[in-house]
């Protein structure tokens, strides 16, 4: 058996044990069958990513980036711009915004999806932080909230370069409505 990191809660190593047995379920229902070994394999596959086993992951993502401190590289780096968009905001209030953020750039990237030029990082990001506030005002983290949400807008993003990530930069406006200066050259 592999060894869990000493970052990993307790919680995220009963999550990867019920997604082990629930992909386990799934070969077994298939040998029982009577099916081919590459019906098995392919049942295998299947359940390995099917929609359950996305959530699976993206509920990992968030625990992962939940355990790391603020002031971790990686965390201003992925919610930094959205952060200091937050300041001023208690999390009730940053709940709201960022649920109308995300409702924003889902309506774009699909209509950016149908010109070709969509890109899911932006909603990613967006789905990321609505769970990761959600989660928080569960646990009652509204103190936590707010020291965390200063020390990652205050976190320069060393080493990037500023770039607007969005859906609708195709079409030269930002996600909050401000246009995007493109260059001309090609």
């Amino acid at each position: 058996m592999l060894r869990q990191p000493e970052h990993v809660s307790a919680a995220s190593a009963l999550r990867q044990d019920r997604e082990g047995r629930r992909v386990s379920r799934a070969v077994e229902a298939a040998r029982g069958d009577g099916a081919t070994a590459m019906a098995v394999a392919l049942a295998h596959i299947g359940a390995a990513f099917d929609e359950a086993a996305v959530v699976h992951g993206f509920k990992l993502r968030i625990e992962h980036f939940m355990a790391l401190p603020p002031d971790h590289a990686a965390v201003p780096a992925r919610f930094g711009a959205r952060a200091a968009m937050l300041g001023g905001c208690d999390l009730d209030a940053a709940i709201v915004r960022v649920e109308r953020w995300w409702r924003d750039q889902r309506t774009a990237y699909q209509l950016a999806s149908v010109f070709g030029c969509g890109t899911r990082l932006s909603l990613e990001v967006l789905s990321e932080l609505r769970l990761m506030l959600r989660l928080m005002r569960r646990k009652q983290m509204h103190a936590e909230f707010e020291r965390m949400r200063e020390t990652v807008a205050a976190q320069p993003a060393v080493g990037l370069t500023t770039r607007m990530c969005s859906s609708r930069s195709c079409f030269g406006v930002a996600s909050d409505g401000a246009p995007i200066i493109k260059s001309s050259a090609r």
